[in-house]
């Protein structure tokens, strides 16, 4: 995994800076980033960066750094979480108190950081019957400013979209239907 940096538009770009602390050749699959200002009431310098590394296909892991931007440091990577199964896309995110989430495959694996991703805690992942990708995994629009939300088109709605409320309070998702049929993508749903 490497990052470049551009500060002309694109017209320049840095030399690639490698993320990941591996040597040799990895198998890696399902980046996935969080700018902290994509985060209503966030103001913060850093890109949340995850990804799952499944080098060894009897272990596979779930990684994490993050790129802080205001002097361009990577922080320790840590594993997040074990043993995800599946081709697997990854989805960081902040919630609006600042609580780290990363969701993924987006069944197999939910787990929180309440230390700016130091230590990692699992909890209850979403119950969803064939997930259509693309999914958007953002922070909710709740009272609680620890919730989330995650919208996805998948089969049980036929084709159509699903918006699941995880409740932080509660450990626990709440599945609304969206729309029961339509299209199969969901791009981007920015919440207030």
């Amino acid at each position: 995994v490497f990052y470049v940096k551009t500060t002309d538009g694109g017209q320049t770009w840095s030399t690639p800076i490698k993320v990941n602390n591996e040597a040799g050749t990895r198998v890696l699959q399902g980046l996935g980033v969080w700018f902290d200002k994509d985060t209503p009431t966030q103001t913060g310098t850093k890109i949340m960066i995850a990804w799952y590394d499944r080098s060894d296909p009897n272990n596979g892991l779930l990684l994490y750094k993050f790129l802080d931007t205001s002097n361009d440091s990577l922080s320790a990577q840590v594993t997040a979480g074990t043993s995800i199964s599946g081709n697997t896309a990854v989805y960081p995110c902040r919630a609006k108190d600042g609580t780290l989430y990363i969701l993924a495959n987006p069944t197999s694996l939910f787990m929180k950081s309440v230390d700016e991703g130091v230590n990692w805690t699992q909890r209850t992942s979403p119950t969803m019957t064939t997930p259509v990708s693309p999914n958007s995994f953002l922070p909710g629009f709740f009272t609680d400013q620890k919730d989330m939300m995650l919208v996805a088109a998948e089969a049980e709605t036929g084709g159509g979209y699903a918006m699941r409320h995880y409740d932080d309070s509660a450990n626990a998702w709440v599945t609304t239907i969206i729309q029961n049929a339509g299209g199969t993508q969901v791009n981007r749903i920015n919440s207030a």
